[in-house]
Order: structure tokens, then C-alpha cells, then sequence
């Protein structure tokens, strides 16, 4: 693409797709593309949104590793720590 500002959204998109279908390691990769990319020109307000991706998918931008491992079942069906655990008497 011939637009930084374009290609740094269109990488954001790619993330968000790959995140639908549990591409973790694909998502991380087109982030860390659109983060440089929106440091580069100084667009605040897509590295805003590029921050909030990788921070809900528990993705670190800066290292080569994840923040969080893959997440458990019950994380996947929307359950907090809390409600995952059995009733303790």
C-alpha cells in the first residue's frame, strides 16, 4: 500500500481477524507492524487502538513473547476466575 496511515489500519484489521479465529501468532505479528507503522508517523489515536487490541488479547507488543498463555475454556466462554471456580462449602 502506498499509505503508511492505510497500511497501519489495514494491519489493525488483519488483527482483529486473525484474534476471531484464535491466531494469536498472526495477530501479535500484523500489531507489531501496525505499532511501528503508527509510532512512525505519530497517529496517537490508532496506536491507541493497536495498545487496546494487544491488551485484551493479552499480547505483549514489545517482547517476542505473549503477556498470557492461550486462554483456558472457561475464559473462552466469557467466565471470570471467580465464576470458573466450584463452590467451595
Amino acid at each position: 500500500m502506498g499509505d503508511p496511515y492505510r497500511a497501519a489500519y489495514a494491519d489493525l484489521r488483519t488483527a482483529e481477524s486473525a484474534l476471531a479465529v484464535r491466531d494469536r501468532r498472526a495477530a501479535r505479528a500484523a500489531l507489531v507492524s501496525a505499532t511501528a507503522t503508527a509510532d512512525r508517523l505519530g497517529a496517537d489515536s490508532l496506536q491507541r487502538e493497536v495498545r487496546l487490541l494487544a491488551i485484551d488479547a493479552h499480547l505483549a507488543l514489545d517482547r517476542q513473547e505473549e503477556t498470557a498463555p492461550e486462554p483456558g475454556p472457561a475464559r473462552r466462554l466469557g467466565l471470570t476466575q471467580r465464576e470458573a471456580l466450584p463452590n467451595v462449602v
